[in-house]
């Protein structure tokens, strides 16, 4: 049995919450906004995508 996580929507409340667009969000990624829309909709499983976005959100709530 294989279990997968879903992380689109936590990604798409927590840019939410901070009134990021999803361009802001892949400039401080490092990804293309496409990627970003891929992530949200749960359309990647790259997890050296999902560990880049991962990583700026924290970063970012340090800041807050």
């Amino acid at each position: 049995m294989r279990i997968e996580f879903r992380y689109g929507k936590k990604i798409q409340q927590a840019r939410e919450a901070r009134a990021w667009t999803q361009e802001q969000l892949a400039i401080a990624a490092g990804v293309e906004p496409r990627t970003i829309q891929r992530v949200e909709r749960d359309q990647t499983k790259n997890p050296e995508t999902l560990r880049s976005e991962e990583h700026t959100s924290e970063l970012q709530s340090l800041r807050h």
